[in-house]
């Protein structure tokens, strides 16, 4: 799974219009030779190998398939009396990503901590899996739970796994990022303590370390990357926690640049822009968000409607909220935006979209018949 993988499947589907929520619903007649491999993964599922379910499920969360890999799991474990601690934790990592704004049990914080503390006890201090539950225990008490106390017992019991992974000889690749890992981690408490000098610093010394990595082979080269990236994103977050705008600023465009195929990078990079005024700058973003779907193109392309909306740019507005629709047909928001828009416009508009669209269409061949 190479790092350009992820941007190759987006690529196959940009501006195809397609709506997913789990690759198998990728029409058959839109599947290039990546998504096929991708499909044929997650049906062979249940028969693959450690191996193969860990490139499967890093795939599907890269991609924001989050809640179809959590199906999967929970299919594994119906069928398997026992699932290996690794694919576990995996399972408990993709909670935490869709855990924000969800009311499904499941997701509860204080239900994943337990169930993450547990995990740690199955690992030795020498494992990285060990350090991965520590660091993301120390995340979710110091995040969520607001329990400083223990996320300060997670972040030594995390310093003290990277002390054991020296000691057995882990490769000086994975030292120094998980080094780097851990001080993106730490860095948090000081945040909570109202420490945001001491803050800055250690995200400073947490960036110097990503940025230093030289990766040897593939394998090595997704780590980097994917380290990098919560890297920046973490840095932009500490700089508007300080209120430093032009720095937060520049760690987003930085996002987006290093990360040009990433809807989620591009799509915050955009809203920091809107928050600045800076509309016809959010538009260009949000579209390049859309165009690097295929999941949050809907959401995408409405946010560049608001956009050109704020620049009373009425036809591109219009487009854009029209795509939002034809990404996602229950984009409410999008056709609400779409209505007053039409209406000024004076294309009628009911519920069927297609009549926008055809109107749209006549617009610009009216328009290039004029010029």
């Amino acid at each position: 799974m190479p790092p350009s993988f992820r941007h190759e499947l987006a690529t196959d589907l940009a501006d195809r219009g397609v709506a997913v929520s789990s690759p198998l619903e990728v029409p058959v007649t839109l599947r290039g030779p990546l998504w096929r491999a991708l499909c044929e993964g997650c049906a062979n599922w249940l028969e693959a190998n450690p191996d193969q379910r860990l490139h499967i499920s890093r795939l599907l969360v890269n991609l924001g398939f989050y809640e179809y890999f959590l199906t999967l799991h929970e299919s594994l474990e119906k069928r398997t009396e026992s699932v290996s601690s690794g694919d576990r934790l995996r399972y408990e990592m993709a909670k935490i990503r869709i855990m924000r704004g969800s009311e499904d049990i499941r997701f509860a914080p204080k239900a994943i901590t337990s169930s993450l503390a547990g995990l740690a006890k199955t690992f030795s201090a020498s494992e990285p899996e060990f350090f991965i539950c520590c660091l993301n225990l120390l995340l979710l008490n110091v995040t969520e739970l607001k329990n400083l106390e223990q996320a300060k017992h997670w972040a030594g019991e995390a310093e003290r796994a990277l002390d054991h992974m020296r000691s057995t000889g882990e490769t000086v690749f994975l030292q120094i990022l998980f080094r780097s890992c851990w001080l993106r981690a730490f860095a948090m408490i000081p945040h909570a303590e109202g420490r945001l000098s001491e803050m800055k610093t250690i995200m400073r010394d947490c960036e110097i370390l990503a940025t230093s990595l030289c990766a040897t082979d593939v394998a090595e080269e997704f780590l980097r990357q994917e380290n990098l990236y919560s890297v920046y994103e973490s840095a932009a977050k500490s700089a508007l926690a300080t209120k430093d705008w032009d720095l937060a600023g520049r760690y987003l465009e930085t996002l987006a640049v290093a990360f040009p195929n990433d809807s989620k990078a591009l799509i915050t990079y955009g809203e920091f822009l809107m928050s600045k005024e800076d509309f016809r700058g959010a538009a260009a973003v949000y579209k390049r968000a859309a165009n690097a779907a295929p999941l949050g193109a809907a959401i995408a392309w409405f946010m560049a409607g608001q956009a050109h909306d704020a620049l009373n740019e009425l036809p591109a507005a219009l487009e854009c909220y029209s795509r939002s629709l034809r990404s996602d047909p229950l984009a409410i928001s999008a056709l609400e935006a779409l209505r007053p828009v039409a209406a000024r416009l004076k294309i009628p508009i009911e519920a069927n979209i297609a009549s926008v669209e055809s109107h749209m269409r006549e617009m610009s061949e009216a328009e290039s018949e004029y010029a």
